[in-house]
This record gives structure tokens, sequence and C-alpha cells, in this order.
């Protein structure tokens, strides 16, 4: 019992709770759908984590300066859309190349929240919340009703959500999936063992002492919010290539479920060591497997 007493604090109990009420929601959901518990379910959960997972690895950063980035969902449908737009004209649009224009379009929106942010000192919650209107009224403007469908994008874009890359019986690891994974290992090494991570993590505990102590604040603030603004980007080519049809409402509400996903991630470093981007990659899965499963007890019942 002592043992049990010393390893297991009081304070990580509030953490522990998210995991079982996964564990308890994986159960309800089971015992009152049919075949709920297959490996149906895990491909397409994983599937649409992985653009949620994407934008929340960049939320993360910029909670992590006690900012916030509301914008995000805008900038995940405008770059959807403005690809889509350039891939549907010319089909012979290199892959990296629609990756590159992806995370330019995203960075470029991030650059100009991290401006008024970080040197024009206006709160990053009325920044971005007026950034999300304008973002979306220019999505609508250059949208003009229009849709990009499937049969108009080159192939190996549809084909990237669908092929598998390895399976492990019928469970299957398809690209969107991996490449979030990858983005989550890259950047919790980056948040844990390098300067930039150090920085972020000393500016968010205490603005006023890390600028005493010599640290760029302003411009720490600045690539946080243009590292999130790239990494919803690159979020708006996943999901492009997960849904094809792209229209002007593409993106929304994800900035909300990047905000859950990847909210208590500094309580969680602290008390459980757990990285950040390991602890908003459970957040994430945690908000659509409630979705996922709610909608299907809908259509069961």
């Amino acid at each position: 019992m002592n043992t049990w007493q010393q390893r297991i604090r009081p304070e990580q109990i509030r953490e522990l709770s998210l995991i079982g009420l996964i564990a308890i929601a994986l159960l309800i959901f089971g015992w009152q759908i049919e075949n709920f518990l297959s490996a149906r379910t895990f491909n397409r959960i994983t599937s649409s984590a992985a653009i949620v997972g994407m934008v929340a690895i960049g939320q993360t950063l910029v909670v992590l300066t006690r900012n916030i980035d509301l914008s995000v969902g805008s900038i995940v449908g405008f770059t959807a859309y403005s690809v889509g737009a350039q891939l549907a004209a010319n089909n012979g649009l290199p892959p990296l190349v629609a990756v590159g224009l992806a995370l330019l379009i995203g960075g470029t929106m991030g650059l100009i929240n991290g401006l008024i942010v970080a040197y024009g000192r206006v709160p990053a919650i009325i920044t971005t919340l007026g950034t999300l209107a304008i973002y979306r009224m220019l999505l609508i403007n250059y949208a003009n009703a229009r849709t990009i469908t499937v049969d108009s994008l080159p192939s190996w874009v549809v084909e990237l959500s669908r092929q598998n890359l390895f399976s492990i019986g019928d469970f299957a690891v398809r690209p969107l999936f991996a490449i979030t994974v990858v983005a989550v290992m890259v950047f919790q090494l980056v948040l844990s063992y390098t300067i930039f991570g150090r920085r972020l993590y000393a500016i968010g505990s205490n603005p006023e002492a890390a600028r005493f102590a010599g640290l760029p604040a302003q411009r720490m603030v600045l690539a946080a919010f243009v590292l999130c603004g790239m990494l919803a980007g690159l979020a708006g080519f996943l999901f492009l290539a997960r849904f094809g049809n792209i229209t002007a409402v593409a993106g929304q509400g994800i900035e909300l479920e990047s905000v859950g996903s990847s909210g208590g991630c500094r309580w969680c470093e602290h008390v459980w060591r757990i990285g950040n981007g390991a602890w908003s990659t459970v957040g994430c899965f945690s908000h659509r497997l409630a979705r996922s499963g709610t909608v299907a007890l809908a259509r069961y019942q």
C-alpha cells in the first residue's frame, strides 16, 4: 500500500481518469453496438484522429507559451481548398510541391497571428478569434460556392488515405495516421531535448522571469504560432487526402477539438513526465472515439 502511494500521487489520479473514461467508453459502445470493437472502427478513428492530432501538435506549442490559436480550423479549411484547387487545375503537380504549398499557406497565416500577438501585444484569444473569421471569409470568397471534387484530383491524392503501410491482422496502419505519429515523435524530441523546447516551457511558466533571463520571448511566441500554422496547413493537406470533396465549410470545429486535445499538456508533463505530443494524441483519440461511438449508437438505435 505504501509503495502504491509512493508511485501514484493524488494529483495523478486526475490524469488517470481520462484513460479510465476511454476504457469505459469502449466497453459501453462495444456492448451497445454490434461489431464496434473491430478493426474497421480502429481504422476509421485513427484516420480521422490523424487530422485533429496534427493540429493538436501545433496547438500544444502555442499553449505552452500561455497563448491559444482559435484560427487553426479556418487555416485547415483554407489550405485544403487552396491546395485542392491547384491540384485540380494541374494534376501533374508533384506531391512534394503540394505539401510545400500547404506548409507555406499555413505558415503565412500563422505568421500573421504571431506578429499580432507577439509584437502587437494583442491577446491571443482576441487575435485568433478575429483571424478565424477573416480566414474563413477569405475561403468563402475564394471558393465562390464551388466544390473541389474527388474526380478532379490526381489519383495519388485519392489513394493516399486508402493505402495501407502495413497490417496486423485486420488492423491497418495507413499513411495519414503514420504521418501524424511521426510528427508527434519529432516534436516530442524537440520539446524534450532542444533549447527551443526548453525555452517554450520557460516562457509559458513565467514570462516575466524569462524576459529578465534574456530569453527572446517575442521571437519564441512568433515561432510557436508559425509552426502551429504550418502544422495546421499540413493537416489541411491530410484533410484533402481523406475527404477529397472540399467546400467552404471544411475544417469547421477543428479548433475546439485541438484545444481540448492539447489541454492539460503542461500539467501532464510535470506530473507524469509524459510527452506533450503523446498526451495530445491520447486526448485526440478520446474525442474521436466519443464522436464515432455516439454517431454509431444513434444509427444503431
